[in-house]
């Protein structure tokens, strides 16, 4: 479903997200295996055996990011977009301030930020995932409906990959020790559903590589607004980084808050779309 419980009310009218922080899950199975892999990471598979060493192991962390963007995408080869049916790209925008809303956030030293031709699908095949907590991409995205192995971010291309950086190929990536990923791109929740399986969307194939927690967009997304909107959102995360729902359910109620009626951004089309897979 394209509707979010974010825009549900209770028996009283007060909306969902008012008093509760609202995640989603594949299944029932996988949140057991983001929970499992959650205590896994954090308690060094049980080895360190008291909340007092959890909160010192938590407290001494210092998360770091990687974040793709930036994209002059009427520089690189749309061929191969064209013959899917697709217009030409646009380049995003605001894809800059939005890569570097996260580098204030984290600080130079704690974020990778790969930009225009380093914002590539090889740079990402090639980054050892061990090093960092956390990953976004302010990228385009195609999600296509019967066959979810086309469905793709689009990268930077080289001569090694073609930038699309397909269902299976991120199903491929090693992330296990990911916190979080935030797909700024359009439709990445949108895919077909298959009993026992759910939907097979660009999350689905972050989610099977191992990241914990994925936030992905259920519709086409504004580029300005989707910009703030994650500035918004990494300045609260910072704060409490072990909870990356949470942080995006507060980031809603803020991103309403400095946008109250009847500005547009205060329609649910500019910050409903986002859900989050995990916890």
């Amino acid at each position: 479903s394209n509707i979010p419980f974010e825009l549900l009310n209770d028996d009283r009218g007060k909306r969902l997200m008012d008093d509760h922080d609202i995640a989603y899950s594949n299944s029932l199975y996988q949140h057991y295996e983001d929970m499992k892999n959650y205590y896994d990471k954090w308690t060094e598979n049980y080895t360190l055996t008291t909340d007092k060493d959890v909160d010192k192991k938590v407290k001494n962390w210092n998360p770091k990011i990687a974040a793709f963007g930036d994209i002059e995408y009427e520089n690189i080869d749309q061929s191969s977009f064209s013959r899917m049916g697709f217009k030409n790209l646009k380049t995003l925008n605001w894809s800059d301030e939005e890569l570097d809303g996260i580098e204030i956030a984290f600080g130079s030293n704690n974020s990778y930020i790969y930009r225009g031709e380093n914002s590539s699908e090889t740079m990402i095949k090639n980054l050892d995932f061990s090093t960092v907590d956390f990953l976004h991409f302010s990228t385009h995205g195609v999600s296509f409906y019967n066959n979810y192995k086309q469905s793709s971010l689009i990268l930077d291309d080289d001569r090694s990959n073609d930038g699309f950086l397909t269902y299976d190929e991120v199903s491929d990536l090693e992330l296990l020790n990911l916190e979080a990923v935030f797909l700024s791109a359009c439709d990445t929740n949108k895919g077909q559903n298959f009993r026992n399986i759910n939907l097979l969307s660009l999350q689905k194939a972050f989610k099977t590589a191992g990241a914990r927690n994925v936030i992905s967009t259920l519709w086409a997304i504004d580029d300005e607004a989707t910009s703030i909107f994650s500035g918004i959102y990494y300045k609260i995360l910072i704060n409490d980084p072990l909870f990356p729902g949470a942080a995006l359910n507060k980031t809603k109620l803020a991103f309403i808050k400095k946008y109250p009626h009847p500005h547009k951004y205060n329609s649910p089309h500019y910050w409903a779309a986002f859900v989050n897979y995990g916890y």
